[in-house]
């Protein structure tokens, strides 16, 4: 609040400085009462990048990823990104850096990331409907597990630096489907 008052002074008292005049001096502070006000009316959490059990911002973009390790499927991770808030979902990898602060982001792990080909079979999506464009598959993925079984879900496998596996999206006769994911907020 103090901001309010000192602005005035300081601006007032070095016009002459400046080369501000009084018109100079009544328009920032009607900015600063602006701004002022827009972080009063903001959510408190409106920018936070906090939960998970790492998060990460991406310097490039501001988009926050969360990463939470208790496995689950696909559908099960996906409610938990949705219940952060809105714009909130499986994270979608759309640049190499981004691609980089994931894979810092999980380390070892293998996580989900929001791309599946369910509808149509080898042509992924993000969760936003969007074609995954960039990619950064390990040899000989996507492959269906070698043909055996359906693998409709994009993971991030730690272990491969980063590479991206298809893998199922729920537990099926091979056991697998759940596994630790990442949420992101742009």
């Amino acid at each position: 609040m103090w901001t309010r008052w000192l602005a005035p002074i300081v601006l007032g008292g070095c016009a002459q400085l400046f080369g501000l005049d009084e018109t100079s001096a009544t328009t920032v502070d009607a900015h600063i009462d602006a701004v002022i006000d827009a972080v009063h009316d903001a959510p408190v959490d409106a920018l936070a990048c906090v939960a998970g059990d790492a998060h990460a911002v991406d310097p490039a973009t501001g988009a926050c990823y969360m990463f939470f390790t208790t496995p689950m499927t696909r559908d099960g991770a996906r409610t938990v990104c949705t219940g952060l808030g809105a714009g909130t979902v499986l994270a979608s990898v759309q640049t190499a850096s981004e691609n980089t602060v994931i894979a810092g982001l999980i380390g070892m792990n293998v996580a989900f990331l929001g791309g599946t080909d369910e509808v149509v079979e080898g042509q992924f999506r993000w969760p936003d409907g969007s074609l995954v464009v960039l990619t950064n598959w390990n040899t000989g993925e996507p492959n269906n597990g070698a043909g055996m079984f359906q693998e409709d879900c994009i993971v991030m496998v730690g272990t491969l630096g980063g590479k991206w596996d298809d893998r199922p999206c729920a537990p099926g006769p091979v056991g697998t489907g759940s596994y630790p994911f990442v949420c992101e907020r742009d």
